[in-house]
């Protein structure tokens, strides 16, 4: 993620002053008739546009120094969005005023895209925002739900076992889930070529191992320590409980 906020940072300086220096980059204008481009203040619309993407640009490779400096990491992760965002509808909001009336729609029905890009980027940063999400571990009399990203139920039969352990093998690859940072959900191939389930917000121990029959097992840990040792009490009380009917 480091690389990746200092990198989309230089690309939006860089298009930044590129746009200001070759208008023909900004979406539409290069399609219009010589007459319709003399109706636009292209000296200002172009201004607006090199600050606006420089600003996202900056702010976001400034923002990513300060939150590594005072050890947020985080919320890196939300740095792209978070400056994208505003700057995109501020820029479709003030694309009008640099064109006459009569020429509005040719820039500002062309910007509809925009709608587009911030409608999905919407729906994909509330899909992190959900991962990101602590699970939540419930039991019933006869079923463990784990709820969240990728959450499931199974019947408190079918586990064989519940252990606290401080290692787990390592993971070799996500198959079907989400991994991002510390954050580790879903479906994953372990080092020992086992598929598993995981549902991790810390690198290292204590974790949560529940063994299924016939099934994958589960790894679960908290970045709360003592959240994690709960768990496991609470599970295998209910389990010698279940056991003992």
């Amino acid at each position: 993620m480091d690389f990746a906020n200092y990198i989309t940072g230089c690309i939006l300086i860089i298009a930044g002053f590129l746009v200001h220096k070759f208008p023909c980059f900004i979406a539409g204008y290069n399609t219009l008739s010589k007459n319709e481009k003399e109706k636009i203040d292209i000296r200002r619309l172009s201004c607006m546009m090199r600050n606006s993407f420089v600003i996202m640009g900056a702010g976001i490779i400034a923002s990513h120094c300060f939150l590594r400096l005072v050890g947020s990491p985080m919320i890196i992760n939300f740095l792209i969005p978070v400056f994208v965002f505003p700057v995109t509808i501020y820029i479709f909001f003030q694309i009008h005023k640099y064109s006459h009336r009569a020429h509005i729609n040719m820039l500002y029905h062309r910007s509809k895209s925009v709608w587009v890009v911030i409608v999905v980027v919407l729906t994909l940063c509330g899909a992190v925002f959900y991962s990101f999400r602590s699970p939540s571990v419930s039991l019933s009399v006869n079923d463990v739900t784990i709820s969240g990203s990728y959450g499931q139920s199974f019947p408190l039969k079918t586990i064989e076992s519940v252990e606290l352990i401080d290692s787990m093998p390592g993971i070799r690859m996500r198959t079907n889930g989400f991994s991002m940072m510390k954050i580790r959900k879903g479906h994953f191939l372990l080092d020992n070529d086992l598929p598993a389930i995981l549902y991790l917000e810390e690198e290292h121990g204590p974790y949560v191992l529940i063994m299924r029959r016939s099934m994958e097992p589960v790894y679960i840990n908290f970045t709360n320590k003592e959240k994690t040792e709960t768990l496991y009490k609470t599970l295998k009380q209910r389990i010698i409980r279940k056991e003992n009917i």
